[in-house]
């Protein structure tokens, strides 16, 4: 059982119940969540808190979760890398919140069907400015070498920064090789790119392209 997929067990006759793994960053949080969590009825979906704790998620908790096909809902803590891992191999969806209302909400829809698909940024690749170029048509250009998967025009995301510093989370105005506009350039490969609202580009930059897909979840 997952929030994205619950709304599916909502069209058959059979009650069914959320197992919830609940982990907070005290307990007074945890208390909270949990009494609120109680307070919440409904007809064909009960909500079941098979274990609640603080701290970090570890794989021990995923473990748990998957063993109990359990949702696992974390408010203001990290996930350990490996449990991160474990998580995603496994199949076990772990919800992150900030905000207990958020998290109440997000509960509240999934048991009447309207929470909505959860979403995330992959990683579509990476390039490293290795000329700066002035156009009159097309102003300035930025010429770059791809050294890490792919760059595609239509990226949902593209972050520049110089060193450590991040200096423009924005898209892909015009992306070329040589003349010609591409859709997308490969690793390995140079390229031409221009991006919406920035233009003071220099050699040794690297931008990061992202691309936000539906997290795919069975029940």
């Amino acid at each position: 059982m997952t929030l994205s997929s619950l709304s599916k067990t909502l069209n058959t006759g059979d009650k069914k119940t959320l197992n919830i793994l609940l982990k907070g960053d005290v307990q007074g949080s945890v208390e909270a969540i949990t009494a609120s969590i109680g307070k919440i009825h409904h007809e064909k979906i009960s909500i079941n808190i098979i274990h609640s704790g603080t701290g970090s998620i570890s794989e021990s908790d995923v473990m748990l979760a998957k063993a109990s096909e359990a949702v696992i809902l974390a408010f203001t803590v990290s996930t350990d890398n490996s449990a991160e891992i474990l998580a995603k191999n496994e199949d076990v969806e772990i919800r992150n919140y900030n905000i207990i209302y958020k998290l109440l909400e997000d509960l509240e829809l999934a048991l009447n069907g309207m929470l909505g698909p959860e979403y995330e940024e992959v990683l579509l690749g990476k390039a490293e400015v290795r000329n700066v170029f002035k156009s009159s048509k097309a102003g300035v250009i930025a010429g770059a070498f791809v050294t890490e998967g792919c760059l595609r025009k239509n990226a949902d995301k593209v972050l520049l920064y110089r060193g450590n510093k991040q200096l423009a989370e924005t898209t892909f105005a015009s992306l070329k090789r040589f003349k010609d506009d591409v859709k997308e350039v490969t690793l390995n490969y140079e390229c031409g790119f221009t991006l919406q609202k920035f233009d003071g580009y220099e050699i040794g930059d690297v931008i990061t392209a992202y691309e936000r897909r539906e997290k795919t979840r069975t029940i």
